[in-house]
C-alpha cells in the first residue's frame, strides 16, 4: 500500500491530494507504534518520489514539505534516539526505534539534500548534525558486539554528509566536533 500511495502522490500531489503530509505527519503522532511505522515508512517512500521531481514547481513545493515536515521528524529522530542508546547493543537491532531511527535519517536526508534551499543558516540542520555526534557510541563497534547497527547508522550518517556537502557545499567541522 505505501508504494501505492508513493506513486500516486507523484502524480497527484499536490494539486489533487493536498493533505497527504498532513496525514501522513499526523499519524506519525500516533501512540500505537504499528501505525506510526507504517505512516513512516508510507512518508519516506512518498518523499523519495516528490525528492526526484525537477520541474521549479515541483521543487518548491518539496520545500513547502520540507518546512512543515521537518520538525516533525526531528523531534521523532531526538525521541527515538534517546531511548535507543538506553538499550542493550543485544536488544537494539530488533527494536522499533532501530526502524524508527532508520527511517527517519532516510526521510531526513531527502528533505536536506531535495528541500532545503540552503543550510547554512538552518538551525535544524545543526540540532541533527549535534544530535548525531552525541552519541559516538552508535557509530563505533566495542570489540565482541554487533556490527550491524553501528555499520548501518554510519552508513546513514555518511550519506546525509555526503550528499548534503555535494549539494550545499559546507564547512562540516563546526558540526562534527564531537569526533
Amino acid at each position: 500500500v505505501s508504494v501505492w500511495i508513493a506513486r500516486i502522490s507523484r502524480i497527484d500531489f499536490p494539486e489533487a491530494w493536498p493533505t497527504l503530509i498532513d496525514e501522513l505527519s499526523k499519524r506519525l503522532a500516533s501512540p500505537d507504534a504499528t501505525v506510526m511505522s507504517h505512516a513512516l515508512v508510507t512518508l519516506d517512500m512518498v518523499l523519495k518520489q516528490l525528492a526526484s521531481r525537477r520541474l521549479l514547481q515541483d521543487r518548491k513545493s518539496f520545500q513547502q514539505v520540507t518546512l512543515s515536515l521537518f520538525g516533525v521528524l526531528l523531534a521523532l529522530f531526538e525521541a527515538h534516539l534517546c531511548s535507543f542508546v538506553t538499550l542493550d547493543e543485544t536488544t537494539r537491532i530488533g527494536s522499533p526505534s532501530y526502524v524508527v531511527l532508520e527511517r527517519c535519517m532516510k526521510s531526513l536526508r531527502r528533505l536536506v539534500v531535495h528541500g532545503m534551499p540552503s543550510i547554512s543558516e538552518s538551525k535544524e540542520i545543526s540540532l541533527l548534525f549535534a544530535k548525531l555526534t552525541s552519541f559516538p557510541e552508535l557509530f563505533f563497534a566495542r570489540p565482541g558486539t554487533n556490527l550491524t547497527v553501528p555499520a548501518r547508522f554510519s552508513l546513514l550518517a555518511a550519506k546525509l554528509v555526503v550528499r548534503t556537502q555535494e549539494r550545499h557545499p559546507i564547512d562540516f567541522q563546526v558540526y562534527l566536533h564531537h569526533f
